[in-house]
């Protein structure tokens, strides 16, 4: 729940950035996209770390980090582009709609799966001898 609150607030956070023109203001408003981009990713680490068995946690982590950063730098091209093409006001306005409708999708898509994983046993029984695993 709190990964949707925290996505809302960065569409908020889009669609002032729009429409504020007070430096001061807008100021505010970026902190408030701190906070809420600090939120969300954070949740996300967290429910990534209970999903990962224990024996792969690093190669995870590593690449649950290449494939983020990699992301942002693709993003930023992309949103980079959409800025210069079709304006800075649209984009942020699109970037808030578009973050919207992945909030509604959010609600049957949930990554509380944790608690049904069965990750460690089946790779214990269908990939890995017993050697490999603690």
């Amino acid at each position: 729940m709190l990964i949707v609150v925290a996505n809302l607030v960065i569409a908020v956070v889009y669609l002032l950035m729009a429409f504020v023109r007070d430096q001061t203001i807008f100021m505010i408003v970026a902190a408030a996209a701190g906070i809420g981009w600090t939120l969300s990713a954070s949740e996300l680490w967290v429910a990534a770390q209970r999903a990962m068995p224990s024996w792969s946690r690093g190669r995870m982590n590593a690449t649950v980090i290449m494939v983020s950063q990699g992301a942002m730098a693709l993003g930023g091209v992309v949103w980079g582009a959409a800025a210069v093409i079709l304006g800075l006001h649209p984009t942020l306005i699109g970037g808030a709609v578009l973050l919207s409708i992945s909030l509604i999708l959010a609600i049957p898509l949930s990554i509380n799966f944790t608690g049904k994983a069965r990750v460690r046993s089946w790779i214990r029984d269908k990939l890995l001898p017993d050697k490999f695993l603690p």
